[in-house]
């Protein structure tokens, strides 16, 4: 059991690490800070408001089709 958590743990990390190193990267021309706290949750909130636009715009796709097969019904 402790030689699952042990090569569990380091596979953690890295994803962790690799994550952190994707979203504290300055994204914009401007330098970034040292450790990348401020630009990790302006990145963040970034894939969060295209993820709330890419599920927003499945529900009006969905909302299209469903009025589509109203209208094929009359």
């Amino acid at each position: 059991m402790i030689v699952a958590y042990a090569t569990q743990l380091p596979f953690i990390l890295g994803l962790v690490g690799i994550t952190y190193g994707i979203l504290s990267s300055s994204w914009d021309e401007a330098p970034g800070s040292m450790i990348g706290w401020e630009e990790a949750k302006t990145n963040f909130g970034r894939i969060k408001e295209g993820l709330d636009r890419t599920s927003k715009t499945a529900e009006l796709k969905q909302d299209i089709v469903n009025e589509k097969q109203k209208l094929n019904r009359k």
